[in-house]
């Protein structure tokens, strides 16, 4: 959990009783506090935030959005990124990057313009793909005879698994992410 950019919980520890009596449940939390010396922007206005908390607040609002740079897998063994080595090495953020300022006031119109619309765009890909019941456009018993008539042939929850998908592909161009055309 990261509150306010400034105070990230790392664990399991529920509030209940099978975590809380002791004698249940072992379960253990870590709290990182960091002094609010990074200056940014909420709700328009000037705020002081933890470096790590807001990094790892901001990445993670990234990757939501799709606004990671894409990972690709290497081929042969090269040396790790700046996000995969050991402590102490601190990760690498792109503080100011147009990615990074998209995220960074999240009580801002345009992030929240942002997030409705990634949200609604990825809703109607899901929605063409998988078809899934309910459905905002089902607003009658006509939508939804409508909307059903797809798998009208379908009676059971049963199906083959592929096995040949992108099966003519060499290997190498698989592990790669597809970027063998």
């Amino acid at each position: 959990m990261i509150i306010d950019d400034r105070v990230v919980i790392v664990g399991s520890a529920n509030l209940n009783d099978r975590s809380q009596m002791g004698d249940r449940d072992s379960e253990i939390a870590l709290c990182i506090e960091e002094k609010p010396e990074f200056k940014m922007t909420l709700d328009g206005k000037p705020y002081m935030a933890s470096k790590m908390a807001t990094a790892w607040r901001r990445r993670l609002m990234r990757e939501h959005l799709g606004l990671l740079p894409a990972l690709h897998v290497p081929l042969e063994r090269v040396k790790p990124g700046p996000n995969q080595l050991p402590a102490p090495v601190p990760n690498d953020y792109d503080f100011g990057s147009a990615e990074d300022l998209a995220v960074e006031d999240i009580l801002s119109e345009e992030f929240l313009s942002l997030w409705k619309g990634t949200g609604e765009t990825n809703r109607a890909a899901f929605e063409r793909v998988f078809r899934p019941i309910p459905n905002d456009s089902i607003r009658t018993w006509a939508d939804y005879a409508e909307y059903t008539k797809v798998a009208a042939g379908i009676r059971v929850s049963l199906s083959t698994m592929t096995y040949t998908f992108l099966s003519d592909l060499p290997v190498y161009c698989r592990l790669a992410g597809g970027t063998c055309l």
